[in-house]
């Protein structure tokens, strides 16, 4: 199978179910032709102010706390196999960005410095900071 430049290698996470039999090229590589499950390459960029539940809606989160602290507040991992997230605190105040939810098995992960960032992703049953 040729490659293109819309596909995929297998580290990334499929969006929806592929045939791996079918989708394997002459050497065994695992491929996810994006453009037939109607993926992009663009990631959503939210800014945000005020304290947020993220959704699947969110990829990139900047979080502006110069209006007072923050939290953010990760969904359920079970059900979000494969879901990522990038959260940056962008300002510089003394406030603090708190990402609420087990994440490495500890409660929370606390921003506090300006353009300090996280990523996450889920494996169905917890986040895990990458």
């Amino acid at each position: 199978m040729p490659r293109t430049s819309r596909r995929q290698p297998e580290t990334l996470a499929a969006v929806a179910p592929v045939e791996p039999a079918a989708a394997r090229d002459a050497i065994g590589h695992l491929w996810l032709d994006t453009a037939s499950v109607g993926a992009t390459s663009t990631w959503q960029v939210n800014t945000v102010t005020v304290d947020t539940t993220l959704t699947t809606l969110f990829s990139v989160v900047l979080c502006d706390a110069s209006g007072g602290a923050l939290t953010i507040t990760l969904p359920a991992a079970s059900g979000n196999d494969g879901k990522w997230y990038r959260i940056k605190k962008i300002d510089s105040s003394v406030n603090t960005v708190t990402v609420d939810g087990t994440i490495d098995d500890d409660v929370s992960a606390v921003l506090t410095d300006q353009y300090e960032a996280i990523t996450i992703a889920a494996d169905a049953s917890k986040w895990h900071i990458l």
